[in-house]
Parts: C-alpha cells; sequence; structure tokens
C-alpha cells in the first residue's frame, strides 16, 4: 500500500491533516468530520514522532493530543473506501488519557500499540523528573493511568515483539513495562560492561533498536540490558 497521513497542530480551527494514496508523490486536505480543534487548548506533540498510528490501508488511524485542554485520543477513518470522497472522520474518546497536567507543555507525548493493547507516555515535558501522570494503557478505548508509572516524563513508546516488552524514553531516563503497561521499572547502565554513564538518558524518539536525542545523539538498543 502506498497510503500515507500527515498530522499538524490546529490551524483554521481544526487539525491539520494530509493524506497520500500514491506514495507520497501527492497530497490532500481531505474534507475533515470530527477535527475541529481550538490551538489555544489542543496541540500535537512533534518530537517523538509517534503521535499518530496510520495502518497501511487508512481505515483506522489513531492519534494523541495535550494542551490545556488534556490529553486526548482520536480515532478516525478514511471513508475513501467507503464510496465517500475524500472524507475523514475522526472522534474523540469521551474519556481523556489520564497523562499530563492539562498545561501548555503537557499531555501524551507518544502512542504506540500491540494488538487490543495500547500505551500513551508523555507528561510535563518542562518538568522531566516528575513522574505523576506519565503513561497510561488502555483496553477496549478506556483508557487507564499506569499503576507504576515511568520515573519521569516521557516522550517516545514502543513495544518490543520478541521478548514482549514496551520501552518508554525521556530526558531523564529509559523505563520498561513487562505487564503491558501496568507497571514501568527503570534500566540503568551497567557499569560492569563499560556503559556509558548517561546511556539511558536524553533521549526523545525510538526506532528500534536505534534511539535518538537532541543534538544529533543516536544509540542502539542493548538487547542484553533487558534480560536483567
Amino acid at each position: 500500500m502506498k497510503a500515507g497521513m500527515l498530522l499538524g497542530d490546529p490551524a483554521g480551527g481544526s487539525f491539520s491533516v494530509f493524506v497520500t494514496r500514491d506514495g507520497g508523490e501527492h497530497w490532500t486536505r481531505p474534507k475533515q468530520v470530527g477535527l475541529e480543534a481550538d490551538g489555544a487548548k489542543e496541540a500535537i506533540f512533534a518530537a517523538s514522532n509517534s503521535t499518530l498510528i496510520a495502518f497501511t490501508d487508512l481505515q483506522f488511524d489513531f492519534f494523541v493530543t495535550g494542551g490545556t485542554g488534556g490529553a486526548q485520543y482520536f480515532l478516525c477513518r478514511d471513508e475513501f473506501d467507503m464510496g465517500i470522497p475524500e472524507q475523514l472522520r475522526c472522534i474523540p474518546t469521551e474519556r481523556p488519557i489520564p497523562v499530563g497536567r492539562s498545561s501548555e507543555s503537557s499531555g501524551a507525548f507518544s502512542l504506540a500499540t500491540s494488538g487490543d493493547t495500547y500505551i500513551a507516555v508523555g507528561g510535563d515535558y518542562t518538568k522531566p523528573d516528575d513522574s505523576a501522570q506519565t503513561a497510561a494503557y488502555s483496553l477496549n478505548e478506556i483508557w487507564h493511568a499506569a499503576q507504576t508509572p515511568p520515573h519521569g516524563y516521557r516522550s517516545a513508546v514502543v513495544y518490543e515483539p520478541t521478548r514482549k516488552i514496551w520501552i518508554t524514553v525521556g530526558p531523564n531516563g529509559t523505563d520498561i513495562s513487562t505487564d503491558d503497561g501496568k507497571n514501568w521499572r527503570a534500566l540503568h547502565p551497567d557499569p560492569a560492561r563499560h556503559q556509558a554513564a548517561d546511556a539511558d538518558r536524553n533521549w526523545n524518539a525510538l526506532s528500534l533498536p536505534f534511539v535518538v536525542g537532541p543534538h544529533g545523539r543516536i544509540g542502539k538498543l542493548d538487547e542484553v540490558a533487558l534480560k536483567h
């Protein structure tokens, strides 16, 4: 499939969404239903490049938001294949995601999925050491705050299917979950294996096995560390 989607902050009273069906040669902004948004209250945080999950057929796509309006979760459907040309219908869930504190600098920064499980992480990027409301998990679109959250603001989360582990990163560290986001534990560098003291910190985005941070910083996941 050559379908794709672009997502941006609200402009002109709605979230900015464009779609392509030819591998990116042409982009259109379809008629959008349910994407109305107040740019003063709602925002898309882009640092992780993972606030949007767009499946290859664009039939069901998901994205998360933040800002003073709180963290929200949107389910979208491209209705092109239903005989409705160039129309994208999106529905915000009735229950906000319990991530962040409804401020300009907080909300959901990253979304990942495996099967019917969805994980959202975030918090307040101006308070990187604040662990409150930094992760939530969902089954059947009902969101629950993590019982043991990551130990700080987190900007990206992914699922590692081989070991069935969720991994999340942020400025002050890295955490993993083995129970689908209910509980998280810190992953620390191992001096005995000559790992740098800051190997777990200062990361923005994940694309396994790689992780990236500010100023061109790039790392690679240490698979041995995940076994401990």
